[in-house]
C-alpha cells in the first residue's frame, strides 16, 4: 500500500501559513492631494481615502461585498488611487479573481518606493499562485524595508511552494535569529517542516520540539498538535519509531486526527506494542475513509497481542473485509492469511499484474505471509520471507516500513534469547 496520506497531510500543513497584508495597512503611496490641485480634486481625493478606509474596516469585519462597494466608489473618484487598487486586488485575490494582478501591478507602479504596497502586491500573487513574481515582490520589499518581518515569512512560504526548501529555510533562519517576529514558536514549527521536506531530519527534529514546548505560551490551543504530528514523521523518517509513537501520541491526547491515529497504531505495532495497536486501528475501522488494508492490519496485531484470541481476530477480519466485486488484490491478501490460499498462488497473482503494481504487489505477497508466520512464531521462516520482501519492495509503500520494524523486532527477539539472563 503506497504512503500519501499522511503525505498529503502534512503538505497541507506546511503550507498553512497564508502572509496576506492588514487591509487596514495596504499602500499609501499617494495618500495627500498632489500640489497644485484643485479644492474638488482634492475633496474628491479625501473622499475616496475614506471610502478605502471604510473599505478596510469592512474587511476586518469579513465584510468583503461592502468592502468592494466601497473600493470601487474610492476608484470611481481617484482612479490612480495606489491604496484603492491594493485594497481592491486583494478582494479580488481573496474570490480568485486573476484581475487582481493587474490592479497589484498597478498599485506597485504608481507607488514604487512603497514596500506596504509591494508587499500587498506580493501577497496578492502568491494567493493566486504567482510564486515566482511574489518572490519578487517579496524581495522589493526587503531592499525597501529590511526589518519588515512579514517579507522574509512570505518570500520563505513562496520558495516553499516551488519546493526550494533551502532559500525558505534560509529565510526563516533570518527572521528567527534576527527575532524579528515575536511568535518563535511558530517559526520553529515552519522552519522544522521546511527541513523536514529538505532532508535535514535531525534539524527539523529540533526545530520541532522547540515549537511544541512554546506553543501553549503564543498559539490558540487548536494548534497545539501540529509540531507534535510534524515531528512524529520526522522520527518516522529517521526509523525512530518509539520516538513517533510518542509524538504521534501527544498529538492525539490534544485532538484526535484520523490521519495521526493511523500513523500512531502503525509505530505502536512496529514498537512491539500490539494491544494499543489494536485498539487504535479498530478506532478507524468503521470510517469511510478506512481503506481496505486496514483491516489486515488490525488482524495482524490483534493475533500477535494474544494468539489465543485468533478465532475471534479471524472473524472480525472477515467481517471488515468482504470479498469484492470484482476481485481485488487485497482479496488475495486476506485469503493467505486466513490460509485459504498459499504464497505461490498469490505471487503468481502478483505477477499477473500491470508492470506498474507488479513489484509492490510481490512485495506484500511476501511481507503478509512472513506475518502469517509471525503470528505462528516461526521468527526463523519468517525472517527470510522479510528479507525476499525488503529485495524489491517499492520505498514509497507502508509495507517497506513495516519490513523494516519487523526485521528490528526480530532481532531484538533473537538478542534477548541468547541473552545468558532470558528465560528458558
Amino acid at each position: 500500500m503506497e504512503m500519501s496520506k499522511a503525505s498529503a497531510r502534512v503538505a497541507g500543513w506546511a503550507c498553512a501559513l497564508a502572509v496576506v497584508a492588514s487591509p487596514g495597512a495596504l499602500a499609501v503611496g499617494n495618500g495627500a492631494p498632489a500640489a497644485g490641485s484643485s479644492q474638488a480634486e482634492a475633496q474628491a481625493q479625501a473622499q475616496a481615502q475614506a471610502l478605502v478606509q471604510s473599505a478596510s474596516e469592512h474587511v476586518l469585519r469579513g465584510e468583503l461585498p461592502a468592502a468592494r462597494r466601497d473600493v470601487d466608489r474610492a476608484l470611481q473618484l481617484e482612479p490612480n488611487l495606489a491604496r484603492a487598487l491594493s485594497t481592491r486586488a486583494y478582494l479580488e485575490a481573496q474570490a480568485g479573481d486573476r484581475a487582481a494582478i493587474a490592479d497589484a501591478r498597478r498599485a506597485v507602479a504608481l507607488a514604487p518606493s512603497d514596500a506596504i504596497t509591494h508587499l500587498d502586491a506580493g501577497a496578492v500573487m502568491a494567493k493566486l499562485g504567482e510564486h515566482a513574481v511574489a518572490i519578487e515582490q517579496f524581495g522589493d520589499v526587503i531592499r525597501l524595508g529590511p526589518d519588515i518581518g512579514a517579507a522574509w515569512l512570505a518570500r520563505a512560504n513562496s520558495y516553499e511552494k516551488l519546493k526550494r526548501h533551502a532559500e525558505a529555510i534560509a529565510d526563516y533562519t533570518h527572521v528567527i535569529d534576527g527575532k524579528m517576529i515575536p511568535e518563535a514558536g511558530e517559526l520553529r514549527r515552519l522552519r522544522g517542516v521546511a527541513r523536514y521536506l529538505h532532508g535535514d531530519l535531525a534539524a527539523a527534529a529540533d526545530d520541532l520540539r522547540a515549537a511544541a514546548a512554546a506553543y501553549p505560551n503564543e498559539q490558540p490551543a487548536r494548534w497545539y498538535p501540529q509540531p507534535y504530528a510534524f515531528l512524529g514523521l520526522v522520527l518516522e523518517g529517521q526509523h525512530d519509531f518509539a520516538g513517533a509513537a510518542q509524538a504521534y501520541g501527544q498529538s492525539q491526547a490534544i485532538a484526535g486526527d484520523p490521519v495521526i491515529a493511523r500513523r500512531l497504531a502503525q509505530m505502536q505495532w512496529y514498537t512491539g506494542q500490539f494491544a494499543p495497536a489494536a485498539a487504535s486501528f479498530r478506532s478507524q475501522a468503521a470510517l469511510p475513509d478506512a481503506g481496505q488494508y486496514l483491516p489486515l492490519w488490525l488482524y495482524i496485531v490483534r493475533v500477535r497481542a494474544d494468539p489465543a484470541d485468533e478465532a475471534a481476530a479471524r472473524t472480525e477480519l472477515v467481517a471488515l473485509a468482504p470479498a469484492h466485486r470484482p476481485r481485488a488484490w487485497t482479496d488475495a491478501l486476506v485469503e493467505l492469511m486466513l490460509g485459504k490460499s498459499d504464497l505461490p498462488a498469490v505471487l503468481a497473482e502478483a505477477r499477473s499484474a500491470p508492470a506498474a503494481d507488479r513489484a509492490g504487489r510481490q512485495c506484500e505477497a511476501h511481507f503478509y505471509a512472513a506475518e502469517t508466520l509471525l503470528m505462528q512464531g516461526q521468527d526463523v521462516r519468517a525472517g527470510a520471507l522479510l528479507e525476499a520482501a525488503a529485495g524489491g519492495c517499492p520505498s514509497t509503500y507502508v509495507e517497506a516500513e513495516a519490513i523494516a520494524a519487523e526485521r528490528r523486532l526480530l532481532a531484538a527477539r533473537a538478542a534477548a534469547r541468547r541473552s545468558p539472563h532470558a528465560t528458558p
